[in-house]
């Protein structure tokens, strides 16, 4: 997500056992974070204890954000499941973010390495519905984003072993 993020106030949506929270709290940047998983809520304080500051994690669900309106200059979602297309999830996204912030999602990840565990992997992966076609709307994708109020694109980084597409989503009011 380096370049994409530009704090200094972020939040992680969905944010899982942490991983990711660690290391932009690790950069200097003020995190927080979103999960209605319990059990991923307790692993990510276990993984982050000692943290000072302590980031801040909340149990509950993207449709009712209990944060206070532009509260963030990032909101980020890694792998996100459909909520993040969701008018109400988008409407709370919108009334947290700073004029000018922005929503990173980083929607999907294809394996390029050609050797045979990473093809196949990128076969199961595909078998399995866990990566989209290589084709997709780009329309389509980013209309429930623009029906929200933003600005959004899609960005492609290309890595040695693997593509991955983002959507980034700016908030320009």
């Amino acid at each position: 997500m380096k370049g994409f993020v530009q704090g200094p106030r972020i939040l992680e949506l969905g944010f899982g056992p942490g991983h990711l929270l660690l290391a932009l709290q690790e950069q200097g940047f003020s995190v927080f974070g979103l999960e209605a998983s319990r059990q991923m809520l307790r692993i990510a304080q276990k993984r982050l204890t000692g943290l000072r500051p302590k980031p801040g994690l909340v149990c509950g669900v993207s449709q009712a954000l209990p944060f206070a309106c532009t509260s963030f200059n990032n909101i980020i979602s890694t792998f996100p499941t459909t909520f993040i297309f969701q008018a109400d999830t988008l409407a709370e996204i919108h009334r947290l973010l700073t004029p000018g912030g922005s929503l990173v999602i980083l929607l999907s990840a294809w394996i390029t390495d050609r050797s045979l565990f990473s093809r196949f992997l990128a076969w199961l992966f595909r078998v399995t519905g866990q990566v989209p076609p290589d084709t997709f709307n780009e329309h389509h994708l980013l209309s429930p984003f623009i029906a929200a109020g933003f600005t959004p694109q899609t960005r492609w980084l290309e890595l040695p072993d693997s593509r991955l597409l983002f959507i980034v989503a700016f908030n320009n009011t």
